[in-house]
């Protein structure tokens, strides 16, 4: 009875989606201090109380010097521009621990944070500016640099707004780069930008200072720590995901059948018949590994779909997971394979094969 009572309570406590707090992004809300609001020197000390013993931040185990350089670089320029003299030690800490982490970044198998090429040239340009780092200190920036001009330059009219995933990473565009930003079709209609907090911070700080829809939406989160998640909210996500391992279970009883019920209703209702669902309802981007579990999990549980929307994200040699991604997913592929192999697809059909292949 132990993993019924746990199942149930699972399907009592879904929903918008939880998800633990990131430096990065807590980091970019920090910023907002500079406004006077309450939010950044929360914000702040989080940053405060979640340095890592090696003056770093981020994710404390597994160690990637990716991550950390993103959320430590992030966490210092935040820190810094605040200037309090209390943070003084604890920024020789940070830097001394960006100089080890720094020269050993290319020993590392690339393991990629979102929008990593967009990002780190602009946490260099505004680092160096701050005496915190030298741009030249990293020897593969130039290489990243030309990733970030070639992923603008395959943006529709090379600017940036909800309908691409690249407003997710919209403060890659600096406090001098708005040119890039389509800002008058950025805004989600929760008052986000791309459902990031880090860039709808930056849009409350640089593109539209304090404004209400952004900061309301900033206020919102469920994490009660001072801290912020890197994505939010997640609702789609966290139910579809969920619902499709339970549908790897011989069975449910009616009970837990019950419980299942709003949550399918929930994914029905957000369903859209030409390009499936995004990670969170209202998230204007769509893409294939979502809306092929959603469509797994709702016509296993009985509910009638179509598979057209799956069909939408097939290209010449596998299935997409995001327009305009940098390369495919292997993890995207299988959900797809699952989902065509639910809507009775053989094993001979030539898109079955494409994904084995």
């Amino acid at each position: 009875m132990t993993l019924y009572y746990e199942i149930e309570s699972l399907l009592q406590e879904i929903g918008i989606g939880q998800m633990n707090s990131t430096a990065y992004d807590t980091a970019w809300i920090a910023r907002l201090s500079k406004l006077g609001e309450p939010l950044g020197f929360r914000a702040l000390d989080w940053l405060r109380e979640h340095q890592l013993p090696d003056g770093s931040w981020g994710t404390e185990f597994p160690a990637c010097r990716h991550d950390r350089l993103v959320c430590t670089l992030a966490a210092t320029i935040a820190l810094s521009e605040h200037g309090d003299p209390n943070d003084a030690e604890r920024l020789e800490r940070a830097k001394t621990a960006l100089e080890t982490t720094i020269p050993r970044i290319s020993d590392e198998v690339l393991i990629e944070t979102v929008g990593y090429e967009l990002i780190v040239p602009t946490l260099f340009d505004e680092a160096e500016s701050l005496g915190i780092v030298l741009r030249n200190s990293y020897s593969d920036l130039e290489q990243i640099n030309r990733k970030r001009v070639a992923k603008l330059n395959a943006l529709p009219g090379s600017m940036i707004n909800r309908f691409v995933t690249l407003a997710h990473s919209a403060e890659m565009a600096g406090s001098d780069g708005r040119r890039l930003l389509d800002t008058e079709r950025l805004q989600e209609a929760n008052g986000s930008v791309g459902y990031s907090p880090a860039a709808t911070a930056y849009f409350a700080l640089h593109v539209q200072p304090e404004d209400p829809a952004a900061l309301s939406y900033l206020r919102s989160f469920p994490n009660s720590d001072g801290g912020s998640p890197d994505v939010f909210p997640i609702d789609i996500f966290e139910v579809g995901w969920t619902l499709w391992n339970l549908s790897l279970l011989d069975s449910l009883n009616d009970d837990l059948l019950d419980l299942c019920q709003p949550h399918l209703d929930f994914l029905e209702a957000a369903w859209l018949s030409g390009p499936g669902v995004g990670f969170g309802r209202g998230y204007t981007p769509k893409d294939g590994d979502d809306s092929s579990v959603v469509y797994d999990v709702l016509t296993h549980f009985g509910r009638n779909v179509a598979v057209d929307p799956i069909l939408k994200y097939e290209l010449d040699d596998h299935f997409q997971c995001f327009a305009l991604e940098a390369n495919p997913s292997v993890s995207a592929n299988i959900h797809v394979l699952g989902a065509l192999r639910r809507a009775g697809y053989s094993l001979s059909h030539p898109a079955v094969q494409k994904i084995v292949t």
